[in-house]
């Protein structure tokens, strides 16, 4: 794989030479790094640019780094041990910050990265950053600017120079349910992918770039995610915004909806609801989802073991572990929610905290899914793609999703587990199962017409 790598930078006409390794940052994540001898100065987004369109997603490095020669051993060949770490580096497209707040950013995102010679126009997610990492960055940048910003914000902003100019004008930006995640070549080519449990979408970056560049990809993302606003406490709920939300960029259908965990639950009632408003969805793709009720039944199993490690924010929710041990599930869920509804100042003053929104999202979106039953069956197709490592529960039967369509059913493995489905390097093949039955969506309805 490094190989194919190696021998595809060659083939751009200035790079002589090319290594590539795996490297690893100071927090032990490891990220693909090459190493290039080139003629000449060379444009890094154009080189990136140009591996994009001989390579998939997940194998174009990271980090592109110019130096002037190839360490060799004695015996002539190449001494990896030699070549320098990203963070030892000077950034030959270095653009130097502007002013204090670029320079508060640069640390910031230094300390958060592992990395140093940060520039203002370089991107944060080609640096190694993802959800988590994010969720540190706006965290930090609360803290220094009392400014608060909507995590979704990186996939429009995600340079230190867009970042601080946001900054720079002194107030937040106004969270919303769809989020453009990629403007693509195709403006006719939309996506519609829904939030997990969690509530958020940034996960799903690495999933809109590997869907091409011609695809225009939107991700639905709960309320409340980035702010106070109480968020929907039904499926149904959920299912009439979002839809509100997408015929605002797209009218009426044909409609592409993913969902992934909980998302596809949702997803599903959208597909429901558009269908009762006469418009039709093409493809409903649904990434690991369990059938509707026995998705319930698992989480009821495995309910009280995930909100044991609320106990953490007994100062701000008055938790005691006794009340686990004398709740029903629903009863659990209930008593957490009303800690958010107590009034607008006190929610304001206790929950400015952003893990405490993610929090009260993540309760919300539970109590929803065990409070959702599905009215009647759908018309559209169901494609399936289920992780080949089981690791929420080991009985789950993916034929019972055929209770719910008077269509077909399609179910395919997809390498990974619940959650590294959607990571590298497992995402290439997730997607590229996608694009595969997407294809054979379209050929049924050619077929069919």
């Amino acid at each position: 794989e490094l190989g194919e790598i190696e021998a595809s930078l060659l083939k751009y006409e200035t790079i002589k030479t090319a290594v590539v390794i795996d490297q690893e940052d100071e927090a032990g994540e490891k990220y693909l790094c090459a190493y290039v001898v080139t003629e000449k100065d060379i444009p890094i987004p154009e080189v990136r640019a140009y591996l994009a369109t001989k390579l998939p997603h997940y194998m174009i490095p990271q980090q592109l780094i110019p130096i002037h020669n190839i360490p060799l051993t004695q015996n002539g060949k190449i001494d990896r041990s030699k070549l320098p770490k990203l963070n030892t580096l000077g950034n030959s497209n270095y653009v130097p910050p502007r002013n204090e707040i670029d320079s508060s950013l640069i640390d910031i995102w230094s300390s958060i990265l592992g990395v140093n010679n940060i520039g203002i126009n370089d991107n944060f997610f080609e640096l190694g950053g993802h959800s988590l990492k994010g969720l540190k960055l706006f965290e930090n940048i609360k803290r220094m600017f009392n400014v608060q910003l909507p995590l979704s914000l990186l996939f429009q902003k995600a340079t230190i120079e867009q970042l601080s100019d946001v900054i720079s004008r002194n107030k937040g930006i106004d969270s919303e349910c769809l989020i453009p995640i990629q403007n693509g070549t195709n403006k006719d080519s939309q996506w519609f992918i829904v939030h997990g449990q969690g509530g958020g979408i940034l996960n799903y970056y690495d999933l809109a770039r590997e869907l091409g560049e011609d695809k225009t990809v939107y991700g639905l993302q709960s309320i409340g995610y980035d702010d106070n606003r109480f968020p929907n406490l039904s499926v149904e709920e959920m299912a009439v915004r979002y839809i509100e939300e997408i015929k605002q960029v797209k009218k009426e259908g044909p409609y592409t909806l993913l969902g992934w965990s909980f998302g596809g639950i949702v997803a599903f009632e959208m597909a429901r609801k558009l269908e009762e408003l006469g418009d039709k969805v093409s493809f409903l793709g649904l990434l690991d989802v369990h059938p509707i009720e026995q998705g319930k039944e698992i989480l009821s199993l495995n309910i009280k073991n995930a909100f044991e490690e609320l106990e953490k924010f007994n100062d701000q929710l008055g938790i005691e572990k006794i009340s686990f041990e004398q709740m029903s599930e629903e009863q659990l869920i209930e008593s957490l929610l009303k800690k958010f509804t107590l009034n607008e100042n006190s929610c304001q003053q206790n929950f400015e905290d952003p893990m405490m929104n993610k929090l009260k999202v993540m309760i919300a979106n539970r109590y929803a899914y065990l409070k959702y039953n599905c009215k009647q069956k759908i018309k559209a197709d169901i494609f399936l793609f289920n992780a080949s490592i089981n690791d929420i529960h080991p009985l789950v039967d993916y034929n019972r999703w055929n209770e719910y369509t008077s269509g077909e059913v399609y179910a395919l493995q997809v390498p990974g587990s619940h959650l590294s489905m959607l990571e590298k390097p497992h995402i290439h093949e997730l997607v590229k199962s996608i694009k595969m039955s997407f294809k054979q969506m379209l050929l049924l309805a050619h077929v069919n017409r």
